[in-house]
């Protein structure tokens, strides 16, 4: 009987381990994942340091006219999306209320404990994400508890092949290329010098934004994947 009690808890230690590498091996994916995408983003400084920005930092290994090419790709204006304006819209408002920096009339709450960490706290009460409709309100309540699961969850709910992720965070960030480049900014520099000041980082942003995306456009990686479709005639 001891020996039985000791072979259960081995395998109870070992499934909890594989349990534990899996999460480790996970959230070390998505961290590479979101900073191989954040490359072309250049980080945004706050007006009050009067400091330029390069706008083709990130592509210094290419070649001037390569840069300004793809700078400008990166750059176009799409048609109107309403979906997509939702999201924007949404991300805008949550950006603005965490990274306020003294200009709002009440201070959002939660922000001690990090972008993403505040807006799990608080999305369950926001009647503009869920619209009151008793499902989303549960699946809200049920994300995951860090960033990178939620980027890793909210990837599998829209249905993202691995092979396409890569270019589909791309695009997410480009979407709102100057918060993006402010928290490229906060998370590189500010966080570095100021670790303790509402800490954010671009897996936070991210994280938020896919979340929002299965909320308010479920379909974005369909419709990402349709516009790349060429047909000959």
């Amino acid at each position: 009987m001891k020996s039985s009690a000791l072979i259960k808890e081995r395998d109870h230690y070992e499934i909890s381990q594989s349990i534990n590498d899996n999460f480790e091996s996970v959230q070390a994916e998505i961290r590479l994942l979101i900073k191989t995408c954040a490359q072309e983003i250049v980080p945004v400084w706050p007006l009050e340091t009067f400091i330029a920005c390069n706008p083709l930092q990130g592509f210094e290994a290419r070649s001037f006219e390569e840069a300004l090419t793809q700078g400008n790709l990166n750059r176009e204006r799409q048609k109107r999306n309403v979906p997509l304006e939702e999201v924007n819209l949404q991300m805008i408002k949550w950006c603005g209320g965490f990274l306020d920096a003294g200009q709002g009339a009440i201070e959002m709450p939660h922000r001690d404990k990090g972008f993403y960490q505040g807006f799990l706290a608080l999305a369950y009460y926001d009647k503009q994400l869920h619209r009151n409709k008793k499902e989303l309100k549960h699946w809200i309540k049920n994300l995951p508890k860090t960033a990178e699961e939620a980027v890793h969850f909210c990837l599998e709910q829209l249905g993202v092949d691995v092979n396409r992720r890569v270019q589909f965070i791309k695009q997410t960030l480009q979407y709102l290329p100057g918060w993006a480049g402010y928290v490229k900014w906060r998370s590189e520099w500010k966080n570095i010098i100021n670790p303790g000041e509402k800490p954010v980082t671009l897996t936070d942003f991210v994280a938020i934004r896919l979340v929002i995306t299965c909320l308010m456009w479920p379909d974005a990686a369909q419709e990402k994947k349709k516009k790349k479709v060429v047909v000959s005639i």
